[in-house]
């Protein structure tokens, strides 16, 4: 494969588990992951992992000096990839601008967006103030016409119906 092959997933999921378990019949995955360097006199940190199918991998982590000689393959890959780094240093800046700019942009036209509807708003307010608003009476008054009328100590013999006035007009509040 070369550089241009361009990243693709590759579902290998369903393909590793009809795979049988057994090392020339299963798909085997390596991988190296070199951290960045520490200062360690034995260089730079790396972990080693493998595995099969989508079990849990194998993992030991080593100092680079405890690779011994890579492949030349890997290496070959690995200067590969280190001529590559300010390409990609700049391709993930001018897209980190990118991305800046488009937030810049969408707060701007959200800005916008507010702006207008404030003034939609103040318009519509200025509007109606010049109209006369219809007046809601206060609040009612509510009238109490309870009326009792005892005899001596028993219950009262009459309490007329409590009643509300709504509007000018004597309205029962129990129908």
């Amino acid at each position: 494969m070369s550089d241009e092959t361009k990243d693709k997933p590759v579902s290998t999921e369903q393909s590793n588990q009809s795979e049988p378990y057994e090392w020339e019949k299963c798909t085997v995955r390596v991988s190296v992951t070199f951290f960045p360097d520490d200062g360690n006199e034995g260089g730079r940190q790396v972990v080693l992992g493998c595995n099969t199918h989508n079990d849990p991998p194998l993992i030991e982590m080593v100092r680079e000096a405890e690779l011994g000689t890579l492949p030349p393959i890997v290496v070959s890959l690995l200067e590969r990839l280190k001529e590559r780094l300010p390409q990609q240093a700049e391709i993930a800046e001018a897209k980190r601008q990118a991305e800046i700019a488009a937030a810049e942009k969408a707060r701007l036209q959200q800005q916008k967006t507010d702006e207008k509807i404030k003034a939609a708003q103040r318009k519509y307010q200025a509007k109606n103030n010049d109209k006369p608003q219809a007046t809601q009476p206060a609040a009612e008054e509510i009238i109490r016409t309870d009326t009792v009328i005892s005899v001596g100590d028993s219950l009262p013999t009459e309490i007329s119906i409590v009643t509300e006035l709504v509007n000018g007009e004597q309205q029962s509040l129990f129908g």
